[in-house]
């Protein structure tokens, strides 16, 4: 499998390389033996004319004698690998270059065809049946005084040019092969560059898949590869993030379902087999019911936020009076603020001060936060709620003076059972997963929440809202 890709880019650039070459091959072979065949053609031409015009009209004058001229065609077919003919004013053939003529001696060529007898003619085949093969043929007549005298032929096989172009053929085989194995191996050496670091991904990617978010890939490239790298590692360091939240999760829940269910089943019990008098039943079964009731919140909480997450929030949009849902949320925790002498101060904008949003989810977020600034406010303190506009926003903010969050755990004051202090000794009653409530409406809203605390002095918390115009 791991040679799979490498090898689908050898065996592709393999076959585009051959039928590329099939087709340059071809089409430069036929341009070059016609480009042959056409120059061959033009030289037969001058040499024929040559010939005729300086050594068959000589002959034919007296000056050169049969033997001279027979001779003469010989060593010029042997110099130009020419079979030479010379044919008379009849149309019979007298002078073969290759002392073959007795098979075309009883062969009037006047009964060919006049042109190739009394004019300039070039053809190539087999010069009307004369040769087994392919020739290149160009006939010259022979004038003397404007009065025919003969006619000379010159015929060269092409085999001889197929021969020559098939050289160029060879050739680029020959290049071919040394193109192919540098090339190949110039691609298995940046193949290997390229298949190795998706090899390595794919190992990294496995192990994720196995819950394994350990393995960190290393690719010192900008390129694609680089970045899909990059992209795998961050991957791993959040499915590493998420399992870790995941664990946390399910060892916070377990403690929060354990502790109230340890105090229901430890009351119960010592009150049915009659631990606890009769007359002191209604306290711990007081203490039983608000075990519940923390149960209760809890599994509401958790299925608040699963809904969310699987098919998301729908709110129910109104325009309504934000001053009046803070003073209606205030009004539910005054007798705790009483019992902890905390005073509460509402800095409102104005009177009536309309916001377009869920009436009910917004009372949620109010009555989460004030509950959290009540909870770790000190005694003899004060909470301040403020509203103030700026073009279309409402920004809602509950400030206390309690003990304030250390600036390196604001980040997870969002997460799920996180509990600012580790002990849970102060918040016994808080389930963690008030503020993740709280994000995730204000989310729903596509609204902001901000949070600035310093440590022993306080926490403000400030979200936006829209403006009902």
């Amino acid at each position: 499998m791991r040679k799979t890709l490498l090898r689908k880019v050898i065996v592709s650039y393999f076959i585009i390389l051959s039928i590329s070459f099939f087709i340059l091959m071809t089409v430069t072979y036929k341009i070059v033996e016609n480009h042959l065949i056409t120059e061959k053609k033009e030289l037969l031409k001058k040499e024929a004319t040559i010939l005729a015009n300086q050594y068959i009209s000589a002959y034919n004058s007296g000056s050169m004698n049969s033997f001279d001229i027979s001779y003469l065609i010989t060593i010029l077919d042997q110099s130009l690998d020419t079979r030479i003919w010379f044919a008379n004013r009849h149309g019979e053939l007298v002078l073969d270059s290759r002392n073959e003529i007795a098979p075309y001696r009883n062969i009037n060529l006047h009964s060919l065809n006049d042109e190739i007898i009394y004019k300039h003619s070039s053809s190539t085949g087999d010069f009307y049946g004369f040769f087994n093969g392919e020739f290149i043929s160009v006939g010259i007549p022979i004038m003397t005084k404007s009065a025919y005298q003969g006619s000379i032929f010159l015929h060269y096989d092409i085999l001889t040019i197929k021969e020559k172009s098939s050289i160029i053929y060879t050739l680029g085989l020959i290049t071919l092969i040394i193109t192919m194995i540098i090339s190949v191996s110039f691609i298995i050496y940046f193949g290997n560059k390229i298949v190795k670091p998706i090899n390595d991904m794919n190992d990294a990617a496995l192990k994720y898949a196995n819950g394994d978010f350990d393995t960190t890939l290393t690719v010192n490239t900008n390129d694609e590869i680089g970045q899909l790298a990059t992209s795998l590692n961050t991957m791993a360091f959040e499915l590493s993030k998420m399992e870790e939240l995941r664990r946390s999760f399910i060892a916070n829940i377990s403690h929060d379902f354990r502790s109230p269910l340890t105090s229901i089943k430890g009351y119960v019990g010592a009150i049915l087999d009659g631990t606890i008098s009769a007359q002191h039943q209604d306290k711990y079964l007081n203490i039983v019911y608000d075990e519940t009731e923390r149960l209760n919140k809890l599994t509401s909480d958790i299925l608040f936020l699963t809904k969310m997450e699987t098919s998301g929030l729908n709110l129910n949009y109104r325009t309504f009076d934000i001053h009046s849902v803070i003073r209606k949320v205030t009004a539910l925790f005054e007798q705790k603020c009483l019992n902890k002498n905390i005073k509460v101060t509402l800095m409102l904008d104005k009177e009536e001060l309309l916001v377009f949003a869920d009436i009910d989810k917004i009372q949620q977020v109010l009555h989460n936060l004030f509950d959290n600034a009540v909870k770790f406010s000190y005694e003899n303190s004060y909470i301040t709620i403020e509203t103030t506009q700026l073009r279309e926003k409402v920004y809602v903010s509950i400030n206390d003076t309690g003990e304030g969050i250390p600036c390196e755990n604001l980040k997870y004051i969002w997460d799920r059972f996180y509990k600012s202090d580790p002990s849970r000794g102060k918040d016994k009653n808080g389930t963690g997963l008030g503020l993740s409530i709280v994000r995730e409406i204000i989310k729903a809203h596509n609204e902001n929440i901000r949070v600035f605390s310093t440590k022993g002095k306080g926490t403000e918390f400030v979200f936006t809202l829209l403006k009902s115009s």
